[in-house]
């Protein structure tokens, strides 16, 4: 019998909390992160994305901006549209 071994991957919820969901695809990921431990760069399978601090992402030539209250994300823009 031949067995598939099994890889979990961390999503995010709208609310910002992981979530394990099993997939079969290998994903590769790496992050770089600056000295203060924050987020800079990511790359995931292949698509690279660079982190502005809290509230910017730059994914090719896609803009996320994204819109806090009270300390939780609540929209986010994506070139231009809410």
């Amino acid at each position: 019998m031949r067995t598939t071994p099994s890889v979990s991957t961390m999503c995010w919820t709208p609310t910002v909390t992981p979530e394990a969901r099993p997939t079969l695809d290998p994903l590769e990921a790496t992050f770089v992160y600056d000295g203060d431990g924050n987020r800079v760069l990511g790359t995931v399978n292949g698509v690279t994305t660079a982190y502005v601090g809290d509230h910017y992402e730059v994914e090719g030539a896609a803009v996320r901006k994204y819109y806090t209250a009270g300390g939780q994300r609540v929209a986010m823009r994506e070139d231009g549209t809410l």
